[in-house]
């Protein structure tokens, strides 16, 4: 086989390579645009915090709900009832009965709702079938854990609907709360960082 025939064989292996490439890029692109919706808008205002800006709130980012909003089945949660936000968001808010005093002091039991175990996070130990509403509601049970799941249910219900843009994406709720990812300048602990994130 002459030279000439090798270069024309080898340029035409490269550019075969290239259009492969290109196919696999006009291929992926639609995927990458769909990913890129609203949980960009929360990378965003994370990247903002993590750099020491304050002016998080650009308009493009929310505030979410308190664990008491989400704890009150009376309430409501972005224009609609605690309970629709709750399915709204993925998940089924328990129904809590309680008996006694108020201000802590009563009994609450919590049935038929979504579990911490239904959740990326672990649920406390002994207790692995509690509800998610159960521990956002009492404050004595684990208040890192309240926290971390309070910034979930607002999470998942900025990914559900389009009047509503949280500040953090699922995925940076998670990272958070393990670790992998570090608080912004300025604060020193989870609770005071999740708590700056809602109203």
């Amino acid at each position: 086989m002459s030279e000439q025939s090798n270069d024309k064989q080898a340029l035409d292996q490269g550019i075969d390579q290239s259009r492969r490439k290109f196919a696999k890029v006009g291929v992926a692109a639609p995927v990458i645009m769909t990913l890129a919706s609203k949980p960009v808008f929360g990378a965003q205002c994370l990247s903002q915090m993590m750099s020491g800006n304050a002016s998080h709130q650009d308009g493009s980012c929310q505030l979410g709900w308190s664990p008491g909003g989400w704890c009150g089945d009376v309430g409501r949660v972005g224009g609609m009832l605690t309970r629709d936000a709750w399915e709204e968001a993925g998940f089924i808010m328990a129904d809590k009965v309680c008996k006694g005093k108020g201000n802590g002091n009563g009994k609450c039991t919590y049935t038929d709702g979504s579990k911490v175990s239904d959740t990326p996070f672990s649920a406390p130990s002994g207790s692995p079938d509690i509800t998610m509403l159960e521990v956002i509601c009492d404050p004595r049970i684990d208040q890192e854990l309240r926290h971390c799941l309070t910034a979930y249910l607002n999470a998942s219900l900025s990914e559900k609907v389009s009047n509503f843009t949280y500040i953090l994406t699922k995925a940076q709720v998670v990272g958070i709360c393990d670790g992998s990812i570090p608080l912004p300048q300025g604060y020193i602990s989870l609770n005071s960082f999740l708590d700056s994130t809602w109203n």
